[in-house]
């Protein structure tokens, strides 16, 4: 009966008639390895296909068969587990992260994803060129050794106060050191991202140039 819900079909649609009649070509495809398992080790589990609902739109479900024996025959029961919903979840999710990986990607201000070690992992295109980084040369390098050497120290201690404390951001006027050595002014925004459970995850560091502005 779920089954026959679920698809729209009815019984009679499917008595009598091939497997493979409702399944989309991508999943046909998986058949002559799944009945290979069948022949050697009598089950195979949890695997993931398509079936076809009446109105031609697929139905992500996890399949597992066993073969059976009824009155001297062999055959094959197969359970499905609808998992539409988990697909559709994993869509929107993966669309978010489209979605933030544009926004991080090109927006107008630097921004650095900075780990609770203080490591950088992630540099978006503005913040590269505004310290003349490539951006797969920022990534592992601790954030301190963006500002010059009598602020290191001074740095450090604040992500660690910022990571116990009660206030999750800072915001100053800082010098920082580009790559090419040149030393340039920024107002720099660091946040403390939590994750679900309310624990320190990562800071979101955001850097605008105000050199002209100090001149």
């Amino acid at each position: 009966d779920a089954f026959i819900e679920r698809t729209g079909y009815t019984r009679d649609d499917y008595i009598g008639q091939k497997f493979t009649k409702f399944l989309p070509t991508e999943s046909q495809r998986q058949l002559p390895e799944l009945v290979d398992e069948l022949n050697s080790e009598g089950m195979f589990d949890n695997r993931e296909i398509n079936f076809y609902s009446r109105e031609k739109e697929p139905l992500p479900s996890l399949i597992s068969g066993t073969v059976l024996e009824l009155g001297g025959e062999s055959y094959t029961m197969v359970t499905a587990k609808d998992i539409s919903k988990q697909r559709a979840t994993e869509e929107r999710l993966r669309r978010s992260e489209q979605r933030f990986r544009g926004i991080f990607e090109n927006a107008p201000i630097g921004i650095l994803l900075v780990d609770m070690q203080g490591c950088i992992f992630q540099a978006n295109h503005t913040a590269a060129t505004l310290l003349a980084y490539d951006e797969q040369h920022m990534y592992g390098i601790h954030v301190s050794r963006l500002v010059p050497q009598a602020d290191r120290q001074d740095l450090k201690q604040l992500l660690e106060q910022l990571s116990v404390g009660t206030s999750p951001q800072h915001k100053s006027e800082k010098k920082l050191c580009c790559q090419n050595g040149i030393e340039i002014w920024t107002n720099i925004h660091i946040l403390l991202q939590r994750d679900r459970d309310d624990m320190p995850s990562y800071f979101i560091v955001q850097l605008a140039d105000i050199s002209d502005m100090k001149r």
